[in-house]
């Protein structure tokens, strides 16, 4: 910048000296015109041809300046772009390790409860397999497959329990299959809606306070 600068400043002195001189020449021919016209002639075109020499180096030396700018400002463009690509891939990068550490922090993606459910399932498998009337244990089954939460634990509770063994002895009677069993108050009001919610049960539309198993099983 400084070097442009300088050679603005130089082009700038030089036309000025070249208008000066042509006014200073001007001025002698109007005083005494035709004297030492040859001489004057001589020492202008000198001057001149020197003159001209410095405004074309200074022309040139301004060209190297704007050159030098031009490829500064394209390197320059050049770092931009590569640092906006390294804050996007930065960015990137943190969002996959966001998302990563919070699948990490869910207690349900864990290895250890991931091994647990696959026991279970396979626990609970092995006994259906056994006695095909097992509805509990199927259910149960189908309720992790679900990820339901504390699906284990509601299904040893005794109260679930008293549910599902009256909702499964009242399917299994051949006259009231396609009948509704009468909800108690005795049942847990989650314990329905758990069940309904996994596709167990369906309550009826016509009496909210009746259910019965579906056809799937």
């Amino acid at each position: 910048m400084k070097r442009l600068e300088a050679s603005a400043a130089e082009v700038r002195k030089i036309q000025q000296l070249l208008e000066e001189e042509d006014t200073v020449t001007e001025e002698e021919d109007e005083a005494e015109p035709g004297k030492g016209d040859e001489l004057d002639d001589a020492e202008k075109e000198q001057v001149a041809a020197k003159l001209q020499e410095e405004l074309d180096r200074s022309i040139r030396e301004l060209n190297e300046c704007i050159s030098d700018l031009d490829r500064r400002k394209e390197q320059a463009l050049v770092d931009l772009q590569q640092d906006c690509d390294l804050a996007e891939d930065a960015q990137t990068l943190q969002r996959a390790l966001e998302l990563e550490l919070k699948v990490l922090k869910q207690p349900r993606t864990s290895h250890a409860r991931r091994k647990e459910l696959r026991e279970l399932k396979a626990k609970n498998e092995e006994l259906v397999c056994k006695d095909p009337h097992s509805v509990h244990f199927l259910l149960l089954s189908n309720l992790i497959d679900e990820h339901i939460p504390d699906a284990a634990a509601v299904g040893e509770q005794a109260s679930f329990k008293e549910l599902l063994g009256d909702v499964m002895n009242h399917h299994f009677q051949d006259e009231a299959e396609e009948s509704f069993l009468a909800i108690s108050s005795r049942y847990r009001q989650e314990h329905v809606d758990l069940l309904e919610r996994a596709g167990v049960i369906v309550v009826d539309p016509a009496d909210p306070c009746r259910m019965r198993m579906t056809s799937f099983f």
